[in-house]
């Protein structure tokens, strides 16, 4: 995981992570929408300098190739503007985890990231299986992990969110099922 690679979708482009980032994830992450299901670890309310803080953190454990962090911008914008993270995290429990601003929501962006990631993760890595993790009332994450054809593995109770504690679905997505599911992903596309 020395070089990371720029990922790109019909809409997306995603890219490594950079410090000149920090503006953009200041401007769109201290944002209840955008943190209330993440786990406690994010600091809330979000400092001044949480994003500083963050990639004072996060570039390192690049550079270690312990974590891949993609930004997510528009294809179709000129000025490379992040408007979402998704994180790779191969050793941890959970080896994908994303966020979104609220104003891409609905529009199929971060499934479009997502299809990308596990293309990456399955195809190129050769990883047999992705876990991830959500807060049981995070819609939004657990339908994109039943689009790609995740199954819902396991509940545990009681884990700590910054909305507060809530269980939490662990999911599995295999290499088997992402690639089943996504031909089917990609016509529906295709015939929208």
């Amino acid at each position: 995981m020395s070089q990371i690679p720029t990922l790109e979708t019909e809409r997306l482009i995603l890219r490594p992570l950079r410090r000149e980032d920090a503006p953009r994830i200041q401007e769109l992450f201290p944002d209840f929408e955008v943190v209330r299901y993440l786990y406690s670890f994010v600091p809330w309310p979000y400092p001044d300098n949480g994003a500083n803080e963050f990639l004072d953190m996060c570039l390192p454990q690049i550079e270690r190739g312990e974590r891949i962090i993609w930004a997510m911008t528009l294809r179709e914008a000129a000025d490379d503007l992040l408007i979402g993270v998704v994180y790779m995290n191969p050793g941890g429990p959970h080896h994908r985890s994303f966020w979104l601003a609220p104003r891409y929501h609905r529009l199929g962006l971060m499934t479009e990231a997502v299809a990308a990631f596990n293309d990456y993760f399955f195809d190129v890595l050769g990883n047999p299986v992705i876990r991830s993790g959500n807060a049981v009332p995070n819609l939004g994450s657990r339908r994109i992990k039943e689009k790609t054809g995740a199954k819902l593995v396991d509940v545990k109770p009681d884990a700590s969110f910054v909305e507060g504690v809530f269980d939490e679905e662990i999911w599995e997505l295999t290499a088997e099922d992402w690639r089943a599911n996504r031909t089917r992903f990609v016509a529906k596309r295709e015939g929208a």
